[in-house]
């Protein structure tokens, strides 16, 4: 065997062992169980977790972390929980409380690993509330409500004024994604692809992000995060946010894995929306201090039989939350 068939062959059993390796890695976190609270209550929810969290009376110095009506929330059966529901204009919110014993018997599994904790209007009590006063510092920060007279006077990452151009476009017939001229675009400036701003926020666990479309968002438009190393050709992830089925889930696409995870909520109300970002399912794909990769923004849209995404521009991932 001459040297280029033993440098061939060393190839292909690297090859061989590395998609191994990956379809391991696979196995392995799409195995994992995955549990979360639903909010079924119509109301945003503010949730703490922590040992006798639930058998106490509620203090704005705990951890909360808001969800959308409708959203989702990682939870971790093992520990108390507790919080309340935030409605504008109220004087008083209920609250509400559970212990793992209630939490695990409750839990509803389904066929992805995913169990889930539904917390819905029979849940909250008005014997025990809270009033807006006593909560400021919490109902202060940022959350995803679909009122977006909060966002106006933030720093928008990504501005566009109406009619500039994308700075690349792309389609896909059926046969793998190719570049398009702009003049044979069915979907530019229709459906929400052509976003007026794009500003984030960091909250006290989440990040936040919202949107402005100069279109309403139809509903096969979603906006597109891929995350690059410094010098990367290729995304490490990639966040798709749902624009027009929302309320919805953010999904985190990996490269390793077979199917996206859920990483975070969306909401959306005709030319605008909001996303919710959990850090914890960013680490465990991008690592804990991701603020040097670049973000690559564009929209996608599928209609008429086609689908098309458009570059709208990129940042770097710390200038987005002011990281």
């Amino acid at each position: 065997m001459n040297e280029r068939s033993v440098n061939r062959t060393r190839r292909l059993r690297f090859c061989a062992a590395l998609v191994v390796a990956l379809m391991l890695v696979a196995t392995v976190a799409s195995a994992d169980e995955e549990y979360y609270l639903r909010n079924r209550t119509g109301y945003v929810l503010y949730a703490a977790q922590g040992q006798g969290t639930a058998g106490r009376e509620l203090q704005p110095g705990l951890r909360y972390r808001s969800v959308p009506p409708g959203g989702l929330l990682p939870l971790d059966p093992g520990l108390e929980l507790a919080g309340f529901a935030f409605e504008r204009g109220a004087f008083q919110l209920p609250t509400f409380g559970l212990g793992p014993q209630a939490i695990r018997e409750r839990m509803v599994a389904s066929a992805t690993n995913r169990s889930y904790l539904e917390i819905g209007p029979e849940d909250l009590t008005d014997d025990r509330v809270v009033t807006p006063t006593r909560m400021t510092d919490v109902l202060s920060g940022v959350r995803i409500d679909n009122q977006y007279l909060d966002w106006v006077a933030g720093e928008a990452v990504i501005a566009r004024g109406r009619g500039r151009l994308p700075l690349g476009v792309y389609a896909d017939f059926g046969e793998g994604r190719e570049p398009l001229g702009l003049a044979e675009s069915l979907l530019w400036t229709r459906g929400g692809t052509d976003l007026q701003w794009i500003k984030g926020a960091t909250g006290s666990v989440d990040f936040y992000l919202a949107a402005a479309a100069y279109t309403p968002f139809a509903e096969r438009t979603s906006l597109f995060l891929y995350l690059y190393e410094p010098d990367g050709a290729v995304p490490v992830a990639t966040l798709e946010i749902p624009a027009g089925r929302a309320p919805g889930v953010v999904l985190l696409w990996v490269p390793v894995l077979p199917a996206p995870l859920a990483a975070g909520n969306v909401v959306s109300d005709g030319f605008y929306l909001e996303a919710q970002l959990w850090p914890e399912v960013l680490a465990r794909t991008v690592g804990t201090d991701p603020w040097n990769l670049t973000v690559e923004f564009s929209t996608a849209s599928s209609a008429a039989g086609v689908w098309e995404e458009f570059v709208l521009g990129s940042a770097r991932l710390g200038a987005v939350f002011g990281r």
